[in-house]
């Protein structure tokens, strides 16, 4: 019983993120769900986002002030462009920045490199607003 639980409550984690497709953090997830009516604990919230990370089905990045942020991303290789007014964020390929970087680390004598590149900036619509920003991203 307790397992479709957790199963239960790990889907509507993932649920809420397939919707939202901003970088969202732990805290911000975890109202989400108990306004829905989940009952669950920021602890099995950290829980779940640690297993879907290791799995690969999220990616956590951290936001300015080092807050890790979560979000469901696609199966291709990418990286993160993330708007500081909105927190909306684009799936981006950098594909000859990837492929130096891979040189330089088999120059180094290294295989199995894994990496991020995450760039922050303003949406145009933030732009617009100034900066007071927007959230229907």
């Amino acid at each position: 019983m307790r397992r479709r639980r957790r199963s239960a409550q790990r889907d509507s984690l993932v649920a809420i993120m397939d919707r939202d497709r901003r970088l969202i953090s732990a805290q911000e997830l975890h109202t989400n769900l108990r306004a829905a009516g989940a009952e669950i604990s920021l602890a099995t919230v950290y829980r779940h986002l640690l297993s879907l990370s290791e799995k690969g089905e999220i990616h956590t990045v951290h936001g300015r002030d080092g807050e890790a942020l979560y979000r469901r991303c696609g199966d291709r290789l990418h990286h993160h462009l993330r708007c500081h007014g909105c927190g909306r964020t684009e799936e981006i390929t950098a594909q000859v920045e990837q492929d130096a970087m891979l040189s330089a680390a088999a120059d180094a004598g290294y295989d199995d490199v894994q990496f991020t590149i995450e760039l922050a900036g303003r949406c145009a619509v933030c732009r617009s607003c100034g900066d007071q920003g927007h959230r229907d991203a």
